[in-house]
């Protein structure tokens, strides 16, 4: 009895500790990053007006996001070689079954970006990146282990920097919806870029109501 109290509480701390963390103020880093991060969505001439509000009021926040960037810098510790990371991805997408895919879809991260895209029904295909490009966590599985050598992770990462990255809307005809593709990148709780974060959009399911206010509704 006493050992499952102890488990119990020590559950309830770190629970408390995640999300005080993560209700607190942005530092002035993340700030400043959030704005010009704001600033690129809006220039966006490939993005509708909705899909913008929905990257600027859901997506962006998330870039902070203790669950995410915790679960990267465990990866970038490991200092994995890009080598090493291209011979993943090759057994990747040619073995059906292959144990970090297991891992990526089951981890800890996986299961906080699995219910923000369960909370957010826009959101199809949602994966977080490394800062090489390799993925750390992923709500269903890509068709490649390693985005490095793509827009999304490249504009996205910005060298450390941080940018923004969105796709041209794309038909995916395993389930016949038209996904767009917006990259953010993932901060510590002080501003430094260490990875990045891919959300295929379901922009079907973006609305206008009447009052002018945007509203996501599940169609399918």
């Amino acid at each position: 009895m006493l050992k499952s109290l102890q488990t119990t509480l020590l559950f309830l701390i770190g629970f408390l500790t995640i999300h005080s963390i993560a209700a607190a103020k942005d530092s002035s880093g993340v700030a400043a990053l959030k704005d010009r991060l704001t600033a690129e969505i809006n220039q966006s001439t490939t993005a509708s007006d909705k899909v913008k509000k929905f990257a600027v009021d859901v997506l962006l926040p998330e870039i902070s996001n203790p669950a995410f960037s915790w679960a990267i810098r465990e990866q970038n510790d490991k200092k994995i070689s890009l080598e090493e990371i291209k011979k993943i991805d090759q057994q990747w997408k040619s073995q059906q079954t292959l144990p970090i895919k297991d891992r990526v879809m089951t981890n800890p991260c996986a299961n906080k970006i699995r219910k923000l895209a369960r909370r957010h029904l826009p959101i199809g295909e949602a994966f977080i990146m490394d800062n090489k490009g390799a993925n750390v966590c992923q709500n269903e599985l890509t068709s490649d282990y390693w985005q490095g050598d793509e827009p999304k992770w490249r504009n996205s990462f910005r060298n450390g920097k941080g940018g923004v990255n969105i796709g041209n809307k794309k038909l995916d005809e395993s389930s016949n919806i038209v996904l767009q593709q917006i990259s953010l990148p993932i901060v510590t709780q002080s501003g430094r870029v260490i990875g990045s974060v891919c959300y295929g959009i379901k922009t079907g399911k973006l609305i206008k109501t009447s009052s002018g206010l945007s509203k996501w509704l599940d169609w399918f």
